[in-house]
């Protein structure tokens, strides 16, 4: 059920790092515990009948209570040897790892991280000067708890993905039963109408339909509604509203009145749109606390924690530093290594895996299916680096030469902000489609419902196929429709080519690789509809223009519906965050130089802090952003809103940052 790449870098740590055979041994004593057990267990069974019978109640507590522990650890060990949830894992995400190479990569990864936290805790440790006991502290804290998270998280991740995908993959659920019941419309095939929905749809569930396709073929089931009927009970409990579409369809394809066989086409395309709009909106009614959450992680925290940086910097907080380490130590070098671990670490890792979590809850909803078209990242980088590489001399000349009132070194810092974060967005943006491409496209898939109810009824007055589509593109002027219909239209009378021909041959197909899938799909269906009777012809480009009608209306009902949540994240993102630590900055000024005069203590310097809060604030940025391109798209369609929110939010937070020191100053 997935486009997922088989050779992604986990598969293939896994199978490089994890190579392991099956021990056939240990699978046969697992075998022979497990029917040993049920033989018990089937024993245990007639005795306490035994006991009920013969009205013994101590002997039938105590049987009954042995079945249930047995009853348990048997299903234990079934679970741990059939690893249905792992092997249904494997199927959703094409990963093709076995068990044993998963297990043996997640514990490889999590003693690499023992023996990475352990030297990183005791080099911290002696840096920072730590007595004993809070060096102990650290090493423990470090070298128990992030190899266990890794270990969790590694072990977890392809059952994890696999939600992820199914869900996604119910969001293009609507368009798939839509292209089936259109399908089926026009020719009452189910084996065409899972053909037809496999062949034009995209994304994981296309691929479960392209799956069942082939086991019909390779005979692994007898018939293409045995495939269905298996899918469908696989979908018992996680999408009830697509299995019920699934079985109206399978009964559509056994009328033989044409009325109630319309009637269940319709139920079914009702039945998956009505459940999409459910769960989209139970997603959107419980996503009001954890954008909160979120907020807190990326815009109240820094400011709280910036706010306590001079307090910490003079020795208000006790790091456990002994004596002699305190007088070799620069004073602000404690809080300035505590101040890079959370804010640059700690809580940016919080807030992403937190953001993850949440957008792996989201159930799926179709987008307009158009790739970003980004370039390898090998294309891409070097521009990036020759931006940062740039900003490095004027980083440096900003802090050496300028003389602006005391803070030339944070202006330093604030050009090399400006400078990551525009290197960054290079990166990320560099090759992307270009946005009125994109628009394009979007009006024109917009449009096709309009179309086809134009023809259908032009179709129905008895108009031929090419003269009916030519009155649909003078009545739709000025639209991106017309414009394919008029050059469509243009090549077919230059040409001698038939209508299907010149749209779908591989050589002159003028749609064969044309960026819209749905307007193949849709043109496909057309054709097929002008070879039948111009009556029934229209009535079914009617009938289709309702289903895409109906489709598109759902997946703007499901924008608008999170539309108010988005727009809050993302302006507090790329406008209230930089404001408000630029604000910090020079609030941080201020308290710097009122402790200063209090306190013989050394402060953070500028240009180390405006760093460390410039850093935590594109990665927020690129956080929360990608989280609503999340919510917003779905999986994988957040390079380019976080290309534009990066340099933009750094502007932001150097102007304010420059004006607030200007005026804390």
């Amino acid at each position: 059920m997935s486009d997922v790449d088989k050779e992604m870098p986990y598969a293939r740590f896994c199978k490089f790092l994890g190579q392991v055979k099956p021990d056939p041994e240990k699978i046969k004593h697992r075998e022979i515990e497990i029917r040993k057990l049920e033989v018990e267990f089937r024993e245990d069974q007639k005795k306490a009948r035994a006991f009920q019978l013969a009205g013994s109640d101590s002997e039938f507590q105590r049987i009954s209570k042995l079945i249930k522990e047995k009853e348990n650890k048997l299903t234990r060990l079934k679970k741990i040897y059939e690893q249905k949830d792992f092997k249904k894992a494997m199927r959703i995400t094409g990963l093709g790892l076995k068990v044993e190479e998963v297990v043996k990569f997640a514990g490889i990864s999590s003693f690499l991280t023992f023996i990475i936290m352990f030297i990183v805790s005791l080099i911290l440790g002696i840096w920072l000067g730590l007595d004993l006991f809070m060096l102990m502290v650290l090493i423990a804290t470090a070298c128990m708890a992030v190899p266990l998270i890794v270990f969790m998280l590694v072990i977890g991740y392809p059952e994890r993905l696999a939600k992820s995908l199914e869900l996604e993959a119910f969001g293009s659920a609507p368009e798939i039963v839509n292209y089936m019941v259109m399908s089926m419309e026009l020719a009452p095939s189910i084996d065409r109408a899972l053909l037809f929905a496999a062949e034009n749809a995209e994304g994981p569930m296309a691929s479960e339909l392209k799956a069942l396709v082939w086991k019909v073929q390779t005979r692994e089931y007898a018939t293409t509604e045995e495939a269905l009927a298996a899918y469908a009970r696989e979908l018992e409990g996680l999408n009830e509203e697509l299995r019920s579409a699934i079985y109206n369809i399978l009964s559509a394809s056994k009328e033989s009145n044409p009325v109630v066989m319309r009637s269940s086409l319709r139920r079914a395309s009702e039945l998956v749109l009505t459940g999409t709009r459910q769960r989209v909106e139970e997603f959107a009614a419980s996503l009001e606390t954890p954008a909160m959450i979120l907020f807190g992680l990326g815009i109240l925290l820094p400011m709280i924690i910036g706010s306590l940086l001079p307090m910490i910097s003079f020795g208000s907080f006790d790091f456990g530093l002994d004596a002699a380490a305190s007088q070799s130590l620069n004073d602000w070098l404690p809080a300035f290594a505590i101040s890079v671990i959370l804010m640059d670490i700690g809580f940016p890792a919080i807030a992403f895996f937190y953001s993850r979590s949440i957008l792996s809850r989201r159930p799926g909803v179709h987008t307009v299916s158009l790739s970003s078209g980004m370039l390898d990242i090998k294309k891409r980088l070097p521009a990036g680096i020759a931006i940062a590489l740039l900003f490095l001399p004027l980083s440096w000349a900003a802090g050496t030469y300028f003389l602006f009132w005391g803070i030339e070194w944070s202006i330093s810092a604030l050009v090399a902000i400006s400078g990551i974060a525009l290197a960054a967005g290079i990166i990320l943006g560099l090759g992307t489609r270009p946005e009125n491409r994109i628009k394009e496209l979007e009006k024109l898939e917009d449009q096709m419902p309009d179309m086809l109810f134009q023809l259908g009824s032009r179709l129905t007055e008895g108009l031929a196929i090419e003269k009916a589509l030519e009155e649909v593109a003078d009545s739709m002027k000025d639209t991106e429709i017309e414009k394919f219909l008029s050059c469509l239209m243009e090549k077919l009378r230059r040409s001698r080519l038939g209508l299907e021909e010149l749209m779908f041959s591989d050589e002159a197909g003028i749609l064969t690789r044309h960026p819209s899938r749905k307007l193949r799909a849709t043109m496909k269906l057309v054709v097929e509809a002008s070879g039948k009777n111009p009556e029934m012809a229209g009535s079914m480009l009617m009938s289709m223009s309702n289903h895409m009608r109906e489709l598109a209306n759902t997946n703007k009902d499901m924008q608008v519906k999170l539309r108010s949540t988005i727009d809050s994240m993302r302006n507090t993102a790329l406008f209230f965050a930089p404001v408000i630590m630029g604000v910090t900055v020079g609030l941080y000024r201020l308290l710097s130089q009122t402790f200063g005069e209090m306190n013989a203590g050394q402060s953070i310097p500028e240009f180390h802090f405006i760093m460390v809060m410039g850093v935590y604030l594109l990665m927020t940025v690129a956080i929360i952003i990608a989280f609503c391109s999340g919510i917003e798209n779905g999986r994988g369609k957040w390079q380019r809103d976080v290309a534009v929110a990066l340099p933009v939010s750094a502007i932001i937070f150097s102007i304010t940052s420059l004006g607030a020191l200007m005026a804390f100053g």
